[in-house]
């Protein structure tokens, strides 16, 4: 909190410093226009598409795993082999799980960085294009306070990053 408190007062001061300097300044919501941005939902669907063939791997897994179960339930006596393959199959089954799920976060986080990393660049020249010294960014968490709405360019930037991925100008 006191963290933020500090971005947030040393932001104004920038503003205030900057406007007196005569600078062009805007700002924009950083989360809408991620949200917005057509790279975003072209990955989050190639996401969603790689996690679903990873879930049918994994459920394929467990439904071999749970007939074993099933089959050994019904026998009167289970062999130490039968306990053993059981045993192995289960921890067959965490492994592959864990393995997806950090290969999950590993793929969102290398996704996330290259939506970001696009992002920034048509966010730069947006900027150097319209003669903006500054754009910031406001994530809701207060790092601008205030500001006038006339220095709101979200939507503007929204328009400007999916026009600029889809190449045009």
């Amino acid at each position: 909190m006191k963290n933020i408190l500090v971005l947030s007062f040393l932001s104004l001061l920038m503003l205030t410093a900057c406007n007196n300097q005569g600078q062009k300044i805007g700002y924009i919501e950083v989360f809408k226009v991620y949200d917005e941005f057509e790279l975003k939902k072209i990955k989050e669907t190639e996401f969603k598409q790689v996690e679903n063939q990873r879930k049918l791997v994994l459920d394929s897994l467990r439904l071999n795993l749970q007939m074993l179960e099933n089959k050994l339930k019904l026998q009167s006596k289970v062999t130490k082999e039968q306990e053993a393959l059981f045993g192995n199959k289960y921890n067959q089954y965490q492994l592959k799980e864990r393995e997806l799920t950090e290969n999950n976060k590993a793929l969102a986080a290398k996704l996330e960085d290259e939506i970001f990393t696009q992002l920034n660049q048509y966010v730069k020249e947006y900027g150097d294009e319209n003669g903006y010294d500054f754009i910031l960014g406001g994530n809701g968490s207060g790092t601008i306070m205030q500001a006038k709405e006339s220095n709101d360019l979200t939507e503007e930037m929204i328009q400007y990053v999916n026009s600029r991925f889809n190449g045009k100008k």
